[in-house]
């Protein structure tokens, strides 16, 4: 366990930038390297099954760790993150996974040395964040979700939380898809739900305005490029101002569902799109439910069919990021 003055790296050892032992050894020293340049202080690594790591994040918050790194992806990150939020303790990332969502939406170098560089020179900056609670109905496939969360939790996310086609295809993408295709496996997760792309009556309801509709997918976003690096929407979507933006495609079918999701990209403004094929609005408070229960996920963490709600907390997280002009 770290001392009191020690800066907390929390990693996943599955993630391909420490596929080897002779790999890891090397971020290591870079990391440690980089925190000492930063902070002047030694530096605890912590992997292993996730109640390890979720343990040691939350001692360094108990001690005030200087900084806080992850090595991974966005699920690493989160854990960091819903552990950090409020406490003021900074959070630098290397980022390791597959869709690196956190990352792309707020500007943080997707490469490696960059990463660890940003480390060294950058600024500590104030991100949204979002608490959300939920309440599950069945399972992906009507039963218990196997080692899932009960029939209702809360917790932290940092990037998304979405009901319907969204969360199917982050059920449907497998671990193994995910290491050995990257992204990829994401868009061959997709194609092979466009057979059945079907709408859902969904109640979704934002700062207390209900819009009772059918809809194929509803994100609710706090930050976010929809593909990092290669697709975002005309109308950014920032992670620093205090609004979630809801974004729900009603068409159904393959071209209603490419329609919809055409129009997400390319609207500069709020509201319903020129078809009424998708919407776009912001809000501080948002509640999702659907009839039957679609299945729903947070940060890409599948939960099961169930309705939620999600409440933004502004400028709750500190981010280590480039500075600019560097």
């Amino acid at each position: 366990m770290g001392t009191a003055t020690d800066a907390l790296v929390i990693a996943n050892p599955r993630s391909r930038l420490l596929g080897s032992e002779e790999r890891r050894r090397e971020v290591e020293r870079e990391i440690r390297d980089a925190v000492a340049a930063r902070t002047g202080s030694a530096l605890e690594w912590a992997d292993g099954e996730r109640a390890t790591v979720e343990a040691a994040v939350d001692a360094a918050v108990a001690r005030r760790a200087p900084l806080v790194v992850a090595v991974g992806g966005d699920g690493t990150i989160r854990i960091a993150a819903e552990r950090l939020v409020g406490t003021g303790i900074p959070l630098a990332v290397v980022p390791a996974g597959t869709g690196n969502l956190f990352s792309g939406a707020v500007g943080l170098p997707i490469g490696r040395r960059a990463a660890i560089r940003a480390i060294v020179e950058g600024d500590e900056r104030e991100v949204d964040a979002g608490a959300v609670s939920w309440s599950l109905d069945a399972g992906i496939d009507g039963g218990a979700v196997p080692d899932g969360p009960t029939a209702s939790g809360s917790g932290t996310f940092i990037v998304a939380c979405g009901s319907g086609f969204d969360a199917r295809v982050m059920a449907a993408a497998s671990e193994a898809a995910k290491r050995r295709a990257g992204r990829a496996a994401y868009f061959a997760a997709a194609a092979s739900l466009v057979p059945g792309l079907t709408v859902h009556p969904h109640r979704v309801e934002v700062d207390g305005e209900t819009h009772e509709l059918m809809a194929l997918a509803v994100l609710v976003v706090n930050a976010g490029e929809l593909i990092p690096g290669l697709v975002a929407p005309r109308l950014p979507i920032a992670a620093n101002d205090g609004l979630f933006d809801v974004l729900v495609v009603r068409s159904s079918g393959v071209i209603g569902g490419i329609v919809g999701g055409l129009e997400l990209l390319a609207r500069t403004q709020v509201g319903w799109s020129t078809t009424g094929s998708s919407l776009r609005v912001r809000g501080r408070r948002v509640s999702v439910s659907s009839a039957p229960p679609e299945v729903i996920e947070v940060d890409g963490d599948v939960l099961g069919r169930g309705s939620f709600v999600a409440e933004v907390l502004p400028g709750a997280l500190r981010v280590v990021m480039p500075t600019p002009g560097r």
